[in-house]
């Protein structure tokens, strides 16, 4: 039991052997380990980085004022969401996925009918999917599904 108890710690009563490690040195240098802020090159790069990534934000809001094709707002949208950039652009998006619910797009294919179903999904939208895919289907064909998917239902219970 005497051998289960610690003992304190006393800093400076035993030394600590450490074994050497000789790693060869890396490629890079130390540049990402003192990160060199302190020269004026890096700065002026942060700064025209800065500066850049600024007019690409008013390039993209402006293209959100000047396209009026649904479907070319959809695409923007879709695009901004996948490159993980729609936090700085919420209100530009709230505003082209209203106009998008507001629209009709009855003429339109399949992938525009999806695209438009994910993404007003996706900002909290009410969107039925039964509307929107009812003209890929035909009502005949759509209700003879139904009708099959009931029958099977009934079967399953009992």
């Amino acid at each position: 039991m005497e051998n289960m108890i610690s003992q304190p710690h006393v800093p400076g009563d035993e030394v600590v052997i450490r074994k050497s490690a000789s790693y060869h040195p890396t490629v890079w240098g130390d540049y990402f380990i003192l990160q060199a802020e302190s020269s004026p090159s890096t700065k002026e790069c942060d700064a025209r980085m800065q500066e850049r990534a600024a007019e690409l934000m008013e390039q993209v809001r402006s293209m959100f004022k000047d396209t009026t094709d649904i479907l070319q707002t959809m695409a923007l949208v879709d695009s901004i969401q996948l490159l993980g950039l729609s936090y700085h652009f919420q209100k530009e998006i709230s505003e082209a996925l209203k106009r998008v619910h507001d629209a009709d797009l009855n003429c339109h294919g399949l992938y525009e009918t999806a695209l438009r179903f994910r993404l007003l999904r996706q900002q909290g939208y009410h969107v039925t999917p039964g509307n929107m895919l009812l003209r890929f289907l035909g009502v005949d064909v759509f209700v003879c599904f139904l009708y099959n998917f009931v029958f099977a239902l009934y079967l399953i219970q009992a």
